[in-house]
């Protein structure tokens, strides 16, 4: 994984990065990026016994999502800067949305103006603390993919491989389906179209 990305990320029209992950809770493993270097803004995820995210130079401490990301231990996290109005941080789990935290002087501390005010032209991640970031991507998107579809860079949205699912829209990746339960390439529209597999020839529809 690059360390320093350099991208002219927030000056496009759609503005994401992307980040895959496979820790475990209670590993202990972080997802440390900054906007620009570590003298900027930027946002880390924590894998204690529960998930928790910090906002730097803004945050006073770590904190639970409001809402609790997804348990499958592949994760995929979209983290979107909007500036349109103010300034928040976006962060999607697997597809929903787990955190929309505004950055401004009712919730941030310290020099967070300065720090988050700087024009985004790259991303860093950190050497030291980074042990959880397993792929990125920066994302321009134009149209969303269809449900059980994923983004690739080169060929545009693709379906879904076996025994893999996707809510649509701009994501990089599908989702693995849970331990054996599968789905046809391209049907896999959320976790539900999954099926217990019983042997090759019947599978068990969730009631």
């Amino acid at each position: 994984m690059c360390v320093t990305c350099s991208k002219q990320w927030y000056q496009r029209r759609v503005r994401a990065l992307w980040i895959k992950t496979d820790s475990e809770l209670n590993s202990d493993d972080y997802v440390v990026v900054f906007f620009n270097s570590e003298e900027a803004g930027g946002v880390a995820f924590n894998f204690g016994h529960r998930l928790s995210n910090f906002l730097w130079f803004c945050s006073q401490d770590y904190y639970f999502f409001p809402v609790s990301p997804s348990t499958a231990r592949t994760k995929i996290w979209k983290i979107n800067l909007d500036t349109t109005d103010g300034k928040r941080v976006i962060v999607h789990c697997n597809g929903m949305e787990v955190l929309n935290a505004p950055v401004s002087s009712d919730t941030c501390v310290g020099d967070w103006k300065n720090r988050w005010s700087r024009t985004v032209t790259k991303i860093s991640f950190s050497t030291v603390f980074d042990t959880a970031s397993d792929f990125y991507l920066l994302a321009n998107f134009n149209e969303p993919c269809s449900a059980g579809q994923y983004f690739d860079q080169n060929h545009g949205c693709q379906n879904c491989p076996a025994d893999e699912w996707s809510r649509g829209g701009n994501s990089p990746m599908c989702t693995y389906c849970p331990d054996g339960k599968v789905v046809e390439a391209g049907q896999g529209t959320s976790e539900q179209d999954c099926l217990v597999r019983m042997d090759q020839h019947q599978t068990i529809r969730p009631s």
